[in-house]
């Protein structure tokens, strides 16, 4: 899914009078929120201009971060455009009309789910903003923030669907 329809589809779906398969939207909502597609795909992109990757005398495969300064700054750069692309896409599904909190809230959800991908991918931008962590702490981390956004964005999917 993409930030950018996440954004669409929660507009579209806080201005719909109709009731039914309210279910499944809230679900559509939750994994939209959680899948900030267009960051991760840029990262890979990123990931494969910053690295090299030779074999070992053994022919094992090792990758080495070339540009950890690129790969810190594309980070930050996802992070904030994964927010901007929902807030965007929920704007201009609907000109003018007022952000209530949890509008704000919903913003936060694609940058963190970012944050919880790239914890949790083998090569990622994460390597080179937090080299030090482990991989059992990165992935302990992913899940952990990974079931606390989907816990979020399904109530707040919830809040929305009530109004």
């Amino acid at each position: 899914m993409s930030s950018f329809a996440y954004g669409a589809l929660a507009r579209h779906r806080e201005r719909s009078d109709v009731p039914e398969h309210a279910a499944v939207a809230r679900w559509i909502d939750t994994v939209a929120a959680v899948v900030p597609a267009e960051a991760l795909a840029i990262q890979v992109a990123a990931v494969d201009l910053a690295t090299t990757t030779t074999r070992d005398i053994n022919s094992n495969v090792v990758t080495t971060i070339s540009n950890p300064g690129f790969l810190r700054l594309t980070f930050l750069v996802l992070f904030i455009l994964s927010g901007i692309l929902y807030a965007l896409a929920h704007v201009l599904v609907e000109r003018g009309r007022a952000w209530d909190p949890l509008d704000f809230a919903r913003t936060l959800l694609p940058p963190f789910a970012f944050v919880a991908w790239t914890l949790g991918m083998k090569a990622s931008v994460m390597d080179a903003v937090l080299p030090e962590f482990s991989d059992t702490s990165r992935n302990t981390a992913a899940l952990v923030l990974g079931v606390i956004l989907v816990v979020l964005a399904y109530l707040l999917s919830n809040q929305r669907l009530a109004k």
